[in-house]
């Protein structure tokens, strides 16, 4: 599988302490596409790597059953507490408030919807100021996503 491996489409990375997270989706020589969990720590002086592939035929189960899983966890466990002001609960990261006017969007990572809806409003021609408002989000953090996705303004 490793002699597959060919591109990777997108890529979001969360820091969790000694704990690094990625989550990616890639896409192999084949043309198959599949999302990539990866957990990096730190042990002393090495580093522990653990991979979870889910290729795109069974990401449609295992985004239930993540979710369900999810719901059972809230209801048993205590709401995590938060180590800064900006930081957003797992269960709100995972869907559990996609409400953008109540969530604090400074240096929070972009999710695959908001970057659709980004390139689709760059496309529509809106202004950054306007996608800032409709995406709930700063102005420059609209310029700086632009930019890492080579958007640029015609004309």
């Amino acid at each position: 599988m490793e002699n597959e491996k060919k591109e990777e489409i997108y890529s979001n990375k969360i820091l969790c302490g000694s704990r690094t997270y990625f989550f990616d989706v890639k896409q192999t020589r084949k043309g198959d596409y599949y999302f990539k969990i990866s957990e990096k720590r730190k042990m002393g002086e090495t580093i522990e790597t653990h991979q979870l592939m889910i290729f795109n035929e069974d990401i449609d189960k295992f985004a239930e059953a993540f979710q369900r899983t999810l719901e059972e966890l809230r209801k048993v466990a205590p709401e995590p507490t938060r180590r800064f002001s900006n930081e957003r609960t797992s269960f709100e990261r995972f869907g559990g408030n996609n409400n953008y006017e109540n969530r604090d969007s400074f240096r929070t990572s972009w999710s695959f919807d908001e970057i659709e809806r980004l390139r689709e409003l760059w496309e529509q021609g809106k202004t950054e100021e306007e996608i800032a408002e409709t995406l709930g989000r700063p102005v420059g953090a609209i310029v700086s996503q632009a930019r890492k996705m080579n958007l640029t303004k015609e004309g």
